[in-house]
């Protein structure tokens, strides 16, 4: 490819800006390039024909980051499949948080920003030792520290398929990154927390309490129709309703694992430590 795109280049790592391996490869490619827009995907991923010039456009004069769908496709299993949805609620919640100027979430398989924001954010310092992160901590960080605005860009999506293997450590790892999004999304995450511990332990206090059956009851019928709405919306919306067939099944587990790897997460170690 190298020969047949005469500005194409490929780059050897030897530098080390950060401990982080992905971030420090960033890095040499950022500084290596002289473009104002940048733009990232992973490795698995295969961007489809007209996504440069679709997220390019994206860019607005007040528009630092445009964030991007990135569907999972499985090709079988249940894990597979769950995983899918997975990516559907963060597009979903990438999506929702942009839209009202607060985004919590966005996927580095389909993102872009400009070369300026990136430098006026400080880069990833002060992340460059978190494992992961290369792109939500850097959009939390663009969005609190510059005048920038981050905009969700739903078309077209960047696909890839799931990965089923080392389940556990990566769930781990994505949860790990939470304490480094800043206190505004901290005090937002907490009643959030709280609220799926309550349901958690709710069977066990009712059956010590029955009155209570009614409140617990309310609650669970409440976060179920708000989880199923926001995911149809967004199904509908990135043309993948197929996906909605797993739903029940993701939000049976959504209590526990939001409890499970949200606080287990939180209590890993989330910094790469110096040689």
């Amino acid at each position: 490819w190298v020969g047949r795109l005469p500005s194409l280049r490929v780059l050897s790592v030897a530098q080390a800006y950060h401990l982080c391996p992905k971030k420090n490869a960033l890095e040499v490619g950022i500084r290596a390039g002289t473009g104002e827009l940048i733009l990232t995907t992973d490795a698995d991923c295969r961007p489809p024909p007209g996504w440069i010039d679709a997220t390019a456009s994206a860019f607005e004069p007040d528009v630092g980051m445009v964030l991007g769908h990135a569907p999972l496709v499985p090709k079988s299993g249940v894990i597979q499949a769950l995983l899918a949805l997975q990516a559907l609620v963060v597009s979903a919640l990438g999506a929702g948080s942009a839209g009202v100027g607060f985004p919590l979430t966005c996927s580095g398989r389909n993102l872009g920003y400009r070369r300026s924001a990136f430098y006026q954010a400080g880069g990833f310092e002060e992340i460059g030792d978190v494992p992961g992160g290369d792109d939500v901590l850097l959009m939390r960080k663009i969005a609190s520290k510059t005048a920038w605005k981050v905009r969700f860009n739903a078309s077209p999506g960047v696909p890839s398929s799931p990965h089923a293997d080392r389940l556990l450590r990566r769930q781990l790892r994505y949860q790990s990154k939470s304490l480094h999004y800043g206190v505004p999304a901290l005090l937002m995450a907490l009643p959030v927390y709280i609220f799926h511990v309550a349901l958690a332990f709710g069977p066990f206090f009712v059956v010590r309490f029955p009155e209570f059956w009614a409140v617990l009851g309310s609650l669970v019928v409440g976060k179920v129709l708000t989880d199923g709405l926001l995911l149809w919306t967004a199904a509908s919306r990135f043309k993948s309703r197929r996906s909605m067939v797993w739903f029940p099944v993701l939000e049976f587990i959504s209590v526990p694992y939001i409890v499970f790897f949200s606080g287990l997460g939180a209590l890993r170690t989330s910094r790469w430590e110096s040689p």
